[in-house]
């Protein structure tokens, strides 16, 4: 499986040295990862004071994943939208943060009915703390599985690997 990187590397480049890469061949499957949570120069990962990062963050997603299809050329089969817990189950100050990870797991959503018709699936995961090894283990365990063969049955999901924070959470 080879790992592309889309926008808001932080997550991903956490995680892609743990993923497969022994140089596998470009013909094979190809897992997209997004991590939604936007870095500005210097560090910071909040959005709490400027509400035209939003669009900016999910204009840069939406062209990320516009030129990984067509570029493609049949490989990409996996997109995977890698949210943060406090983004995508809100925390004090953080609301524009919250926004741009509803507008994610809504866009995991509907790409995965875009995207099902050209064999590609598309799933939304909220992680917890990628410090934490077992959240780590976690993350990296499910995103093997989103890119396997036995994963083609999941698609348009949100999983939750938060280590339990998100449990007494109301879940429309």
């Amino acid at each position: 499986m080879r790992v592309l990187l889309g926008p808001g590397r932080a997550a991903a480049t956490q995680l892609k040295p743990l993923l497969r890469q022994d140089g596998e061949p470009a013909a094979e499957p190809t897992h997209l990862l997004l991590a939604a949570r936007p870095v500005d120069a210097a560090g910071t990962t909040q959005l709490h004071e400027d509400p035209e990062q939003v669009m900016r963050v999910l204009a840069e997603v939406v062209g990320f994943v516009k030129e990984a299809l067509a570029s493609r050329s049949g490989t990409l089969d996996t997109i995977t939208i890698l949210v943060g817990e406090p983004e995508t189950l809100g925390m004090e100050g953080r609301h524009l943060d919250s926004a741009v990870a509803g507008a994610l797991l809504s866009m995991g959503r509907t790409w995965a009915i875009e995207f099902a018709r050209d064999g590609i699936r598309v799933n939304t995961l909220v992680h917890g703390d990628l410090d934490d090894p077992g959240i780590l283990a976690a993350v990296v365990g499910q995103l093997g599985l989103l890119g396997s063969p036995q994963g083609r049955a999941i698609t348009g999901q949100e999983i939750y690997l938060c280590a339990g924070a998100d449990l007494g959470r109301l879940h429309a």
